[in-house]
């Protein structure tokens, strides 16, 4: 019988690198040029790359906690905070 850590984990790849229901992260950015990753429509829109530095924040925070058992084990930083990402911070680094 499989253990649930290693069922999650699988889907957790499955759904970054297996075209099953969806078009996978890497096929549906592996295009994205830089420029068009930051681009937002306005002030009150998150670009892609922020979108993805958001989900990387919150899938890091999470496994940590799951990992040491403790919600506390990661401080957070605010919602509105995991979205930015460091300047000279590259969208390709952030897909790799």
């Amino acid at each position: 019988m499989a253990h649930a850590k290693d069922v999650l984990s699988d889907q957790l790849l499955a759904n970054a690198n297996h075209p099953s229901w969806y078009l996978p992260f890497s096929d549906s950015v592996e295009r994205l040029s830089e420029e068009h990753a930051f681009w937002t429509p306005n002030e009150e829109s998150n670009s892609i790359a922020e979108i993805v530095q958001h989900l990387l924040y919150w899938n890091q925070t999470w496994q940590t906690r799951y990992q040491k058992s403790h919600v506390d084990a990661v401080l957070s930083i605010g919602n509105n905070n995991s979205f930015i990402i460091s300047e000279n911070h590259t969208f390709a680094a952030l897909k790799k």
